[in-house]
């Protein structure tokens, strides 16, 4: 931020000790910058000849213009007690564009205006616009700067209100759980609650297909021996959910089933082990929520756009720990020689070794 001091020093008409008063002024100023100020900046008409540069003048630059008066003394010694400098005397100019005062008659031309700051490393240049006519004996003088904005970094929001969002999804899942748990499984809520997936999907099925044999054999489905989900599978499907996941309907984000992890997987097994146990789910816990997401071209055609269905977060949980248990039996029921398709396995390893062979059969023919 800078720190701007607009000045109009004492005429000759007064004394130097006016003239004096008039820069302890601006000292006292200078001194009241406070750290919240980069820079500071003295700008006006201080009615001073500065000069040329001498020896000893560091608030100088070689570039000064005219003679310097007792004045410009006192303003070049101001300048150097204060670590000032006189930016006017920084920059190479012709003499037609240094000096800023004309007097009446036009005969007398001095550089008494000034532009003087605590920090010369960022000026680019200062120069008198000669073609500006203000109507005054003075002319404007332009600093240019060289600044760098400091970017402040936003306060970044957390993603999730942890505490919040945890408390709001643990509630939804734990009412939905104590529902499923406290409904009698002979009540005729429950009855339809229990058939509203299996039968109404399998009765849509069989008049798609004409067929009524694939409603028979999947009723038929026996799950008395299916062993009820660990709390460990349900704690490590949680915790290996992928995240930035757009939610479905539920709302619940895989965040924080992630993040309650340990809390939310003895009431999840319950839930998942009790929706095994009736071959029944909660009514929409599998619905999936379709949207349309732009690829590329005319936003307006659709043609451009391709739908993806969200689920609900809970229910991908319960479809991957069922997942993880088929991937179990099928990689127990393959043979140590089946490569493809399996984890930690490659073809690649096949197809040399029947390189190999080819290679010998024909070295060795």
């Amino acid at each position: 931020m800078l720190h701007l001091i607009q000045v109009y020093a004492p005429t000759s008409t007064h004394s130097d000790t006016v003239y004096d008063a008039f820069l302890d002024d601006v000292s006292t100023l200078v001194a009241r910058r406070g750290q919240r100020f980069s820079q500071t900046i003295i700008m006006g008409d201080f009615n001073a000849k500065i000069g040329m540069q001498q020896r000893n003048e560091c608030a100088l630059g070689r570039f000064g213009f005219g003679v310097c008066n007792e004045r410009g003394k006192r303003l070049a010694d101001f300048c150097n007690n204060n670590r000032l400098f006189v930016l006017n005397t920084l920059f190479h100019k012709s003499p037609q564009r240094k000096w800023t005062w004309r007097s009446p008659n036009g005969t007398t031309k001095n550089e008494i205006d000034y532009i003087i700051s605590n920090d010369r490393r960022n000026v680019a240049d200062v120069s008198v616009l000669s073609s500006f006519n203000t109507g005054s004996d003075h002319r404007l003088i332009r600093a240019t700067f060289n600044v760098i904005r400091r970017l402040r970094p936003r306060p970044s929001k957390p993603r999730y209100q942890n505490e919040v969002y945890f408390n709001r999804d643990f509630y939804k899942i734990a009412s939905s759980a104590q529902l499923t748990m406290a409904t009698p499984p002979n009540d005729e809520a429950t009855d339809i609650y229990r058939h509203i997936v299996t039968n109404e999907s399998l009765y849509r099925s069989s008049q798609q297909n004409n067929s009524s044999d694939a409603v028979d054999e999947t009723s038929d489905v026996e799950n008395d021996n299916a062993p009820p989900f660990l709390e460990s599978k349900i704690r490590q499907a949680l915790q290996k959910m992928k995240s930035c996941t757009s939610p479905g309907y539920d709302g619940i984000t895989a965040e924080a089933l992630s993040a309650g992890a340990e809390s939310l997987a003895p009431i999840l097994t319950h839930l998942f082990n009790n929706c095994l146990d009736h071959a029944s789910i909660p009514e929409g816990f599998a619905d999936a929520k379709s949207i349309l997401l732009y690829t590329k071209g005319n936003a307006t055609d659709i043609k451009n756009y391709r739908p993806i269905s969200l689920l609900n977060t809970t229910y991908k949980v319960f479809t991957r720990v069922i997942g993880n248990r088929i991937n179990s039996i099928l990689d127990a029921a393959e043979t140590a020689e089946q490569a493809g398709f399996q984890q930690s396995f490659s073809t690649i390893d096949h197809i040399h070794a029947v390189n190999e062979l080819i290679e010998k059969t024909t070295n060795y023919k």
